[in-house]
Protein backbone atom coordinates (compact mmCIF):
# COMPACT_ATOMS: atom_id res chain seq x y z
CA UNK A 1 0.00 0.00 0.00
CA UNK A 2 1.52 3.34 -1.19
CA UNK A 3 0.69 6.83 0.20
CA UNK A 4 0.58 9.51 -2.22
CA UNK A 5 1.12 12.80 -0.60
CA UNK A 6 -0.01 16.12 -2.92
CA UNK A 7 1.06 19.10 -1.47
CA UNK A 8 -0.11 21.89 -3.19
CA UNK A 9 2.82 24.74 -3.88
CA UNK A 10 0.89 27.23 -1.37
CA UNK A 11 1.73 24.53 1.88
CA UNK A 12 5.11 23.72 0.27
CA UNK A 13 5.97 27.12 0.47
CA UNK A 14 4.68 27.65 3.99
CA UNK A 15 6.92 24.49 5.51
CA UNK A 16 10.00 26.25 3.29
CA UNK A 17 9.77 29.50 4.70
CA UNK A 18 9.44 27.92 8.27
CA UNK A 19 12.33 26.30 8.43
CA UNK A 20 14.50 28.69 6.98
CA UNK A 21 13.04 30.98 9.74
CA UNK A 22 14.12 28.36 12.34
CA UNK A 23 17.15 28.37 10.57
CA UNK A 24 18.09 32.13 10.36
CA UNK A 25 16.52 32.04 14.15
CA UNK A 26 19.32 29.53 15.32
CA UNK A 27 22.35 30.98 13.84
CA UNK A 28 20.86 34.10 15.26
CA UNK A 29 20.54 32.78 18.45
CA UNK A 30 24.84 30.96 18.16
CA UNK A 31 25.72 34.59 16.81
CA UNK A 32 24.19 35.83 19.80
CA UNK A 33 25.66 33.86 22.61
CA UNK A 34 29.10 34.03 21.14
CA UNK A 35 29.79 37.81 21.40
CA UNK A 36 28.54 37.56 24.78
CA UNK A 37 31.89 35.15 25.33
CA UNK A 38 33.88 37.83 23.53
CA UNK A 39 32.53 40.29 25.90
CA UNK A 40 33.41 38.94 28.32
CA UNK A 41 37.14 38.06 27.08
CA UNK A 42 37.05 41.87 26.44
CA UNK A 43 37.13 42.67 30.28
CA UNK A 44 40.20 44.19 31.75
CA UNK A 45 42.35 41.45 33.21
CA UNK A 46 44.51 42.39 36.47
CA UNK A 47 48.18 42.17 36.44
CA UNK A 48 48.80 41.04 39.49
CA UNK A 49 47.84 37.18 38.62
CA UNK A 50 50.09 35.13 41.09
CA UNK A 51 49.23 31.87 39.34
CA UNK A 52 52.10 32.11 37.20
CA UNK A 53 54.62 33.19 40.31
CA UNK A 54 56.45 30.18 41.77
CA UNK A 55 57.88 30.73 45.66
CA UNK A 56 61.63 30.09 45.68
CA UNK A 57 61.52 30.19 49.71
CA UNK A 58 59.41 32.06 52.14
CA UNK A 59 59.49 33.08 55.78
CA UNK A 60 57.24 33.84 58.21
CA UNK A 61 56.27 34.99 61.66
CA UNK A 62 52.58 35.84 63.09
CA UNK A 63 52.99 38.89 62.21
CA UNK A 64 54.60 38.97 58.25
CA UNK A 65 56.01 36.52 55.59
CA UNK A 66 59.10 37.35 53.27
CA UNK A 67 58.86 35.76 49.35
CA UNK A 68 60.97 35.36 47.24
CA UNK A 69 59.33 34.64 44.39
CA UNK A 70 59.78 33.89 40.13
CA UNK A 71 58.16 34.75 37.08
CA UNK A 72 57.43 32.26 34.09
CA UNK A 73 59.54 35.04 32.47
CA UNK A 74 62.80 34.46 34.59
CA UNK A 75 61.96 37.56 36.44
CA UNK A 76 62.38 37.86 40.46
CA UNK A 77 60.70 39.91 43.18
CA UNK A 78 60.67 39.79 46.93
CA UNK A 79 57.30 40.13 48.69
CA UNK A 80 56.02 41.13 51.49
CA UNK A 81 52.87 40.32 53.08
CA UNK A 82 51.30 41.36 56.58
CA UNK A 83 49.16 38.28 56.91
CA UNK A 84 47.50 37.61 53.77
CA UNK A 85 47.82 40.83 52.71
CA UNK A 86 50.29 42.15 50.45
CA UNK A 87 52.60 45.15 51.34
CA UNK A 88 55.50 45.48 49.01
CA UNK A 89 57.08 44.28 46.05
CA UNK A 90 60.85 45.06 44.83
CA UNK A 91 62.03 43.74 41.74
CA UNK A 92 64.83 41.54 42.49
CA UNK A 93 68.03 40.80 40.29
CA UNK A 94 68.79 37.56 38.79
CA UNK A 95 72.41 37.54 40.72
CA UNK A 96 71.24 39.26 43.68
CA UNK A 97 68.07 36.37 43.72
CA UNK A 98 70.59 33.64 43.26
CA UNK A 99 72.39 34.93 45.80
CA UNK A 100 69.70 35.15 48.10
CA UNK A 101 68.67 31.61 47.43
CA UNK A 102 71.65 30.35 47.56
CA UNK A 103 72.32 31.65 51.63
CA UNK A 104 68.40 31.00 51.86
CA UNK A 105 68.99 27.11 51.25
CA UNK A 106 72.27 26.59 53.08
CA UNK A 107 70.24 27.70 56.70
CA UNK A 108 67.82 25.65 55.87
CA UNK A 109 69.29 22.51 55.03
CA UNK A 110 71.34 23.51 58.45
CA UNK A 111 68.22 23.83 60.57
CA UNK A 112 66.23 21.35 59.03
CA UNK A 113 68.97 18.34 58.67
CA UNK A 114 72.21 19.41 60.37
CA UNK A 115 70.86 20.47 63.81
CA UNK A 116 68.85 18.98 66.52
CA UNK A 117 65.39 18.57 66.17
CA UNK A 118 62.82 20.01 68.61
CA UNK A 119 62.33 17.26 71.11
CA UNK A 120 59.03 18.09 72.48
CA UNK A 121 55.75 17.22 71.70
CA UNK A 122 54.03 20.26 70.89
CA UNK A 123 55.88 23.07 69.21
CA UNK A 124 54.98 26.74 69.01
CA UNK A 125 55.91 27.55 65.73
CA UNK A 126 57.60 31.36 65.63
CA UNK A 127 58.67 30.91 62.28
CA UNK A 128 57.58 29.13 59.08
CA UNK A 129 60.21 28.36 56.29
CA UNK A 130 59.28 27.12 53.25
CA UNK A 131 61.83 26.09 49.93
CA UNK A 132 60.73 24.46 47.01
CA UNK A 133 57.91 22.86 49.14
CA UNK A 134 59.38 21.43 51.70
CA UNK A 135 58.40 23.29 55.15
CA UNK A 136 60.33 23.76 58.78
CA UNK A 137 59.07 25.34 61.47
CA UNK A 138 61.04 27.40 64.02
CA UNK A 139 59.14 26.00 67.82
CA UNK A 140 60.14 28.62 70.56
CA UNK A 141 61.81 26.75 72.77
CA UNK A 142 64.57 26.78 69.69
CA UNK A 143 67.40 29.70 70.15
CA UNK A 144 70.08 28.84 68.37
CA UNK A 145 67.78 28.08 65.25
CA UNK A 146 65.91 31.32 66.02
CA UNK A 147 68.79 33.46 65.87
CA UNK A 148 70.08 32.30 63.02
CA UNK A 149 66.45 33.37 61.28
CA UNK A 150 65.98 36.55 62.80
CA UNK A 151 69.96 37.28 61.21
CA UNK A 152 68.49 36.09 57.84
CA UNK A 153 65.54 37.90 57.97
CA UNK A 154 67.55 41.36 59.24
CA UNK A 155 69.95 40.84 56.76
CA UNK A 156 66.83 40.59 53.69
CA UNK A 157 65.35 43.56 55.24
CA UNK A 158 68.70 45.66 55.56
CA UNK A 159 68.92 44.80 51.93
CA UNK A 160 65.34 46.14 50.96
CA UNK A 161 64.01 48.93 53.17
Amino acid sequence: MRFNIKMNPVMMNHITKNFIFGILLLIASIIGSSSDLMAQDEKRSSNDDLRSRQVIFSVSDKREKLSLESSGSGEFSLSKYKGEDLVKVWKVDRSVAQTMDDNFADKFIRLKYEMKAFEKKACSSIFDLEMRGEVQKICKGEKEKKDIIEKLIGEIKKKFS
